[in-house]
Order: structure tokens, then C-alpha cells, then sequence
């Protein structure tokens, strides 16, 4: 199972990824800019590219995520509106969890 962690730049995302992985969570981390968040954390996270505002960023950032924490309120309509168009990534999504 791996958990795809939203707003992690941010200190609730952050904070879910921490936990999750200090339980032995296998989780990546959606970022804007994968290379930026490598500087500050290094290896220490897995880190996939997604933008809210570009939707070709999505089908890569969810291929082998079948749980999703979602902190994004404001998009949440447009990523559900995605999500429900590629049915077939949902389909192996199993638990989805937003704030």
C-alpha cells in the first residue's frame, strides 16, 4: 500500500507524512517542484511532482497510490472531477481522506 501525502510543504501535511512514515507507512509526498523539496529534505522522503493547477501532473503522481491525504480544499472539485474521469485510477484507490 502506498499513501499519496497532499500539502506536505505545508505543517499538516508535513506532520501526516512524518507520522505515517514513523509508522513504517510507505508514503510519497506531492510537491509543485520535486527538486526544491529534495534540497531541504534529501532522501529522507519519497517526492512525486503534482500542481492542482495542471492536471497532466496528475496520472503520473497517482500511478501505484491506493490511499490519498488531501489537504487542498479549494481543489477538491476539480480533482474529483479528474478522478472521476480516469475511473480506472480510482479504481485502485481505496481509502481517499481530506481536511
Amino acid at each position: 500500500m502506498n499513501t499519496l501525502v497532499t500539502g506536505f510543504n505545508g505543517k499538516v501535511g508535513f506532520e501526516v507524512a512524518r507520522k505515517l512514515k514513523g509508522k513504517g507507512m510507505r508514503i510519497s509526498c506531492a510537491v509543485r517542484n520535486v527538486e526544491k523539496a529534495k534540497q531541504k529534505y534529501g532522501n529522507e522522503y519519497e517526492f512525486v511532482a503534482l500542481d492542482f493547477s495542471d492536471p497532466t501532473t496528475f496520472e503520473s503522481a497517482l500511478k501505484n497510490i491506493n490511499k490519498i491525504f488531501l489537504m487542498y480544499l479549494l481543489v477538491i472539485k476539480l480533482s474529483l472531477n479528474y478522478f472521476y474521469i480516469k475511473q480506472k485510477t480510482m479504481a485502485s484507490i481505496i481509502l481517499f481522506i481530506y481536511l
